[in-house]
């Protein structure tokens, strides 16, 4: 029942999986996946704020799409060998703080435009593609960081990989 409030634990071994957890009332979610090839969407507003969410995947192709509508404090994606795009589109509903830790591979992060960034990074062997942030001490910003509805920050700690952002218009 999409009304109920609940504590959500998926686990997944070498699979190909596509998900859509949109609208549902969540208010945990614990994602484990082995070697995959996954999606998962939120396409529609999860109606409880999230303290948090934890996604972990191996050697994996993983896409989350409208991150927006988890409606989440605070996010963890735990990444081995692969390729991940975090795609940040959705209703936000409250600032949050993301947190990457990848081995190998490229992480791609597509932020829609108006919303407030800020990217923090500890990386080896990683390239930055910062389009549209600019840097600011130890972080990078997007230029309308101060006057953003919502912010969002992301940190990624990785090594070996190349890190893309884009931006949705």
């Amino acid at each position: 029942a999409r009304n109920i409030p609940m504590a959500l634990q998926l686990e997944f071994g070498a699979v190909r999986a596509d998900m859509d957890l949109g609208g549902l009332s969540m208010t945990r979610l614990e994602l484990h996946t082995g070697a995959s090839e996954s999606e998962l969407d939120f396409s529609e507003p999860n109606p409880v704020r999230m303290p948090y969410a934890n996604m972990e995947v191996g050697a994996a192709d993983f896409h989350v799409g409208n991150l927006g509508n988890l409606n989440a404090e605070m996010v963890t994606v735990d990444a081995g060998i692969g390729k991940v795009v975090l795609d940040f589109q959705g209703d936000w509903q409250g600032d949050a703080v993301v947190s990457v830790d990848m081995g190998l591979g490229a992480l791609e992060l597509r932020f829609p435009e108006g919303l407030g960034v800020k990217l923090m990074k500890d990386t080896f062997l990683t390239s930055l593609d910062s389009e549209g942030l600019v840097k600011r001490r130890d972080a990078y910003y997007s230029l309308d960081w101060d006057e953003a509805e919502y912010q969002v920050t992301v940190t990624v700690d990785a090594a070996f990989g190349s890190i893309d952002v884009v931006w949705v218009r």
